[in-house]
Parts: C-alpha cells; structure tokens; sequence
C-alpha cells in the first residue's frame, strides 16, 4: 500500500500562494477601513449608501477573509 506523501515544492507553494493572496485581501481591507476608502469599491453610489458605513464594513470584512485566508494556508501545511 502506498502512502501519499506532499512534496516539499507543493508545501512551499501552498504557502506562498495564501500568504500572497492572504496579504492582498488583507492589505486591501486594512486600507479600505482605516483610510476611510468605501468610494474606491466598485458599484459604490454615494448619493445611496454611508461612505463611513461601507468602508467599515468592507475593510473589515477584507481584512478578516485576508487573515482567514492566511489561518487556513497554515492549518493546511499540518493536516
């Protein structure tokens, strides 16, 4: 019976991978909350919508898939 075992190459791009994409969303969301940027998002109508509401809420919710995004590469690296 053969044992599957990931190789050291598929282990580094996995990090590397989530790290990058894990640090976009984060660096994004971290921007878009404490620079108050809700306009930059596109569809974004300021006639409709709280600009201090949307930035908040987006840049957090940025933020946080970023950092989970990151929690899960390395959750994945050990199981």
């Amino acid at each position: 019976m053969e044992v599957l075992v990931m190789r050291d190459v598929d282990i580094y791009g996995l990090i590397i991978i989530t790290f990058l994409l894990g640090g976009f969303f984060t660096f994004l969301g971290w921007i878009i909350k404490s620079q108050n940027a809700g306009d930059m998002l596109n569809g974004f109508d300021e006639k409709k919508h709280d600009k201090d509401k949307v930035s908040r809420k987006m840049g957090g919710n940025m933020l946080y898939t970023g950092l989970i995004i990151i929690l899960l590469g390395v959750i994945g690296v050990f199981f």
